[in-house]
C-alpha cells in the first residue's frame, strides 16, 4: 500500500496535532489513543507544512493550517480499515443485495473525484433509525464503500475527517439516483445547487386514472405533520402553513388496463424538495402513486399486489442533470426497475 497522506482544509485547520490526530483516528475502534502518541513520539505519523520542501517528525502541541500534510507510515495506513468491521458489514450487505439478485457494487451507477451516484433499490431506508435499528442503510453502503477505498489503496490522499455524505435523501421504497459527496466542498456545493433549484430532478411515476396529456403545474403548498394513527412524519396540503410546492407533470402514456382500469406513466419534475411532495401532489389530484402505501388507493393498491405483486410505491427518481464545478455538464440516469413494467405482461387495451 502507498504512502497515505492528509491535506489539512479549511475545516480542519487551526487545531493541536494530536487534537487532529485523535479526530481522525476516531471511527477506527482497534486504533487506541496510546497508538496514536506512540506513532507521534516515533515519527510514524510526521507533517509537511504548507511551502516546505521536506517531511517533518512533529510535536503534538503544534498548530495545524490550511494546506499543510499530514504522512502516515505504511505500518499505520494499512490499520485504517477495521477488518472485521467490513467482514460483518459485507455479510449483511451481500446478504440484502443477494435477494435483489445483484451485488452493492452494481448500485454505483457513476463516480468521479467529488460525487458518488448510487442506483438506490427498493426497500433500503437512508439512514438509521428507531425503526430501522436492524435494516441495511444507503449510509452503511457509502461507509463500506469508503473503507473499501481506503483498504484498496484507492484513497490516497483526502481529509479523512470528512464524512461522505449524501446531499438528498429518497424515501424506503423510491428508488433510483442518488448522489453522495465524496469531500466537503463537494457537499456544500451540491447543497447550494439543491437549495437555489439548480438542479433538474425528473420523477417517473405509475398513477392511477388517465392523466391529462398537458403538461400540468402542481403549485399545492405543502406542511410537513405527524400522523397519529401511523405514528409516523406525513406531508399535508395546507394553503395556510404549507410552503411553497411546484411540480410539473407530463403524462407519457395512459394504458387501459384489464384489472386496475386506466393507469398512466407521468414524468414528474421538481422544482422544489418537500418530503413526499409528488406522492401528495398526485394523490390530492386524485392521480395517486400506484402501491403508495400511505397517500394511495387502498384497494388499487390490494389489487396490484394481487395480480402483479408490486409491493412499494411505483416512484422512480430517473435522471439529475446539473453543472458541476468545472462547468461541466453531468447527466445521470437511472435505469427503470422491472416493477414499472409488470402492467405490460398482462392483456391490456391501449388507449
Amino acid at each position: 500500500m502507498q504512502q497515505f497522506s492528509i491535506r489539512i482544509d479549511s475545516d480542519s485547520a487551526n487545531q493541536r496535532f494530536d487534537r487532529f490526530c485523535r479526530k481522525f483516528f476516531k471511527p477506527y475502534p482497534h486504533i487506541t489513543l496510546k497508538d496514536i502518541y506512540h506513532w507521534i513520539r516515533k515519527g510514524l505519523i510526521r507533517v509537511k507544512l504548507k511551502g516546505a520542501e521536506h517531511i517533518r517528525k512533529a510535536e503534538e502541541n503544534i498548530t495545524l493550517y490550511e494546506g499543510d500534510q499530514i504522512i502516515l507510515h505504511n505500518i499505520i495506513s494499512e490499520q485504517l480499515v477495521d477488518k472485521s468491521q467490513l467482514k460483518t458489514n459485507s455479510g449483511a450487505i451481500q446478504t440484502f443485495m443477494s435477494k435483489q439478485g445483484r451485488s452493492w457494487e452494481t448500485l454505483i451507477i457513476w463516480e468521479d473525484e467529488d460525487w458518488i451516484a448510487w442506483n438506490k433499490p427498493a426497500g433500503i431506508v437512508a439512514h438509521e433509525g428507531n425503526k430501522h435499528t436492524e435494516d441495511i442503510t444507503m449510509n452503511q453502503l457509502l461507509e463500506f464503500k469508503n473503507l473499501a477505498d481506503k483498504h484498496s489503496g484507492v484513497i490516497e490522499e483526502a481529509n479523512k475527517t470528512f464524512k461522505p455524505a449524501f446531499g438528498f435523501r429518497l424515501d424506503k421504497d423510491t428508488t433510483g439516483v442518488l448522489i453522495s459527496a465524496k469531500n466537503y466542498p463537494a457537499l456544500q456545493y451540491i447543497n447550494e445547487l439543491i437549495r437555489d433549484h439548480n438542479i433538474t430532478k425528473i420523477y417517473l411515476a405509475r398513477v392511477q386514472w388517465e392523466t391529462s396529456r398537458n403538461k400540468n403545474h402542481i403549485n399545492l403548498p405543502l406542511f410537513k405533520g405527524f400522523n397519529a394513527t401511523s405514528g409516523r412524519a406525513q406531508t399535508f396540503v395546507n394553503q395556510e402553513k404549507g410552503l411553497e410546492s411546484t411540480t410539473i407533470v407530463t403524462t407519457l402514456q395512459n394504458v387501459n388496463h384489464e384489472r386496475l382500469w386506466p393507469i398512466s406513466l407521468v414524468k414528474c419534475e421538481l422544482l422544489s424538495g418537500r418530503m413526499h411532495q409528488i406522492r401528495v401532489h398526485l394523490a390530492h389530484l386524485w392521480h395517486p402513486v400506484i402501491g403508495d402505501m400511505q397517500y394511495g388507493n387502498a384497494v388499487i393498491n390490494r389489487i396490484a399486489n394481487k395480480y402483479t405483486h408490486i409491493t412499494r410505491q411505483l416512484l422512480h427518481s430517473y435522471n439529475y442533470q446539473f453543472i458541476d464545478h468545472h462547468d461541466q455538464e453531468i447527466s445521470i440516469i437511472a435505469p427503470v426497475p422491472k416493477e414499472f413494467n409488470a402492467f405490460w405482461e398482462m392483456n391490456m387495451k391501449w388507449i
